[in-house]
C-alpha cells in the first residue's frame, strides 16, 4: 500500500529515539555514498555504482535507467536495496525476539496539515 501525505509543518518532539539498526544502516549507506562520490570523478559512474551497490537510482539519468531496462538488467539496480531492507528487517526481528529491542513510542513526530 502506498500513499502521499502533504503537511505544512513537521515538529520533532524527540531525538535519538528511533530504531538503532536503521540508523546504523543509514549511516553506513551515507558513508558509502560519500566515499563513492569522493573517489569516482564521473557523476554517471557514481550514480551507476550507487544504483548497483545500494539500490539508489535517484540521481541516475533517465536515459541510463532506460538502457538498463532495455537490456533486461534493471533488476540489478533494485536487488541490492531490497536485500539491505531484508537484512535490516531480520536484524530488527531478532533484536525484538532476544529482548534487546525496546518498544519505542510511535508518536515521536507531529505533523500538521
Amino acid at each position: 500500500m502506498f500513499g502521499t501525505v502533504t503537511v505544512k509543518k513537521v515538529q520533532v518532539l524527540s531525538k535519538d529515539k528511533g530504531n538503532v539498526v536503521k540508523k546504523f544502516a543509514c549511516n553506513i549507506q551515507k558513508a558509502m555514498e560519500e566515499q563513492i562520490r569522493k573517489k569516482l570523478p564521473n557523476k554517471n559512474h557514481q550514480d551507476i555504482l550507487l544504483g548497483i551497490l545500494l539500490g539508489n537510482d535517484d540521481g541516475m539519468e533517465e536515459e541510463v535507467k532506460e538502457n538498463f531496462r532495455q537490456s533486461s538488467l534493471s533488476h540489478i539496480l533494485a536487488v541490492s536495496g531490497m536485500h539491505v531492507a531484508y537484512l535490516i528487517t531480520i536484524v530488527n526481528w531478532l533484536r525484538r525476539k532476544s529482548g534487546s529491542g525496546k518498544k519505542k513510542d510511535k508518536n515521536w513526530y507531529r505533523a500538521t496539515a
